[in-house]
């Protein structure tokens, strides 16, 4: 009995030293990026003021960095997160997936940094923490193929503020393409092995939230030309 009541509190000040770790980490995670999404702000008002570019390019400029600054900043605690979430090799499977489809196919862009940080963490959440619970290896596969189905039938989403011509949109189109089926051929491959199981569970993580996102952008686009229309 005495042993295990030592077990039982050694389990508990792991679980309560990874909460602490992980509320500090998100805590610092969220202050670089406030300071970032001031520095754009500063940065993009520089611009204008010293005539670099016009008042009516300061969106699409703010949007550019803000995509850039995302990327490279929120990718990194994306896969620390991950890890506390799923295996590490499960977790950097389903960033980089995740991060090679979206760069092609799109998907719902946050108004800035901040909320981006906010909604990639929440989703995060949701697809590593609590979707592997609820779904079966069957249901997966099942899930995982209509996904792909989808981001090839509707993809890409690119935001009009990336002013695309004819001919760019028609280019990430085949390429978007391109990156579903190849990451559809790792995904068929990584699940033949036993030793590769946890990296297909990350590709499939990966490909949902991708879907997912794509979907909620199709969703959001949608609404706004209706509403467009009728103005």
């Amino acid at each position: 009995l005495a042993y295990s009541a030592k077990i039982r509190l050694q389990d508990e000040k792991v679980a309560v030293a990874h909460t602490l770790l992980t509320s500090e980490i998100l805590s610092a995670i969220l202050r670089v990026v406030i300071f970032v999404d001031k520095w754009i702000s500063s940065l993009v008002g520089l611009c204008i003021r010293n005539g670099y570019i016009e008042e009516t390019q300061a969106p699409f400029l703010r949007y550019a960095l803000q995509r850039q600054f995302a990327t490279a900043l929120i990718g990194i605690p994306f896969v620390i997160y991950g890890c506390l979430l799923v295996a590490p090799r499960t977790a950097i499977s389903f960033v980089l997936s995740f991060y090679f489809l979206r760069q092609r196919i799109g998907g719902f862009h946050a108004s800035s940094p901040l909320c981006c940080l906010i909604t990639s963490l929440s989703l995060e959440t949701l697809f590593c923490g609590l979707l592997p619970c609820m779904i079966t290896r069957g249901s997966r596969y099942l899930i995982v193929s209509l996904s792909l189905f989808y981001m090839i039938l509707t993809g890409p989403n690119i935001g009009k503020e990336m002013h695309l011509t004819e001919g760019e949109f028609q280019a990430t189109t085949l390429y978007s393409k391109i990156r579903i089926i190849a990451v559809s051929l790792i995904y068929i491959i990584a699940t033949l092995f036993e030793k590769t199981q946890d990296i297909a569970n990350g590709l499939s993580l990966g490909i949902l939230m991708s879907a997912f996102s794509l979907a909620l952008a199709n969703i959001i686009s949608k609404r706004r030309s209706k509403h467009e229309r009728k103005s």
